[in-house]
């Protein structure tokens, strides 16, 4: 944007006020070194020091391998198949590169008609970031709380640093018999440093 494009869009500011000038200031401002008494390669503006912010440390051993930090990536889950009296079981991740948990999606379906009523009633028991509980306290969450179309889902798990290994406990109201339900899980999360 050229100079008197800049002029006309602050038209009506009052004249003393030389804000083009203190634009061009401050963005020259990084590339000018310090005047007398600034540190070395230091930036000033209008006779101030600028200093750059540290770098913000990782939280992630040295050599550990990071992903794009900041994308959000899936983290695919064991699948738990429920047959005969079993009634409880667990769907476990275990990352290779360090992530923070942010959306849930899990899918209980059932083979039969039965089954499938036995599903819709599959409820979460924990969920675990190593050691680390999620739940505040204990009770359980329908699964249906996290299916593909449930809406203000939106988690924020602890970090899981590679090889951590997350745990969603499940448990359905009753064993399906001879039939088959299965619940599977996909975690939405944010790669980290």
């Amino acid at each position: 944007m050229a100079r008197d494009e800049m002029i006309e869009l602050v038209e009506g500011v009052d004249d003393d006020v030389d804000i083009l000038g203190a634009i061009e200031d401050l963005v020259g401002a990084a590339a000018r070194p310090a005047a007398r008494g600034g540190a070395r390669g230091a930036a000033t503006f209008r006779g101030m020091q600028i200093r750059r912010a540290p770098p913000v440390m990782s939280s992630m051993p040295a050599g550990v391998q990071t992903g794009p930090t900041g994308k959000i990536l899936p983290v695919p889950f064991s699948v738990a198949n429920f047959t005969g009296a079993a009634v409880i079981g667990a769907l476990t991740a275990r990352p290779q590169m360090p992530v923070r948990g942010k959306r849930l999606i899990l899918n209980a379906t059932g083979d039969t008609a039965a089954a499938q009523l036995i599903a819709n009633g599959a409820v979460v028991t924990s969920i675990m970031v190593g050691a680390q509980p999620v739940f505040p306290n204990a009770g359980a969450v329908p699964v249906t709380a996290f299916g593909p179309t449930a809406t203000d889902t939106q988690l924020l798990l602890p970090n899981a640093a590679p090889g951590i290994e997350i745990v969603i406990n499940v448990a359905l109201p009753a064993g399906p018999g001879a039939d088959n339900v299965t619940i599977s899980a996909t975690l939405f999360s944010e790669a980290v440093s």
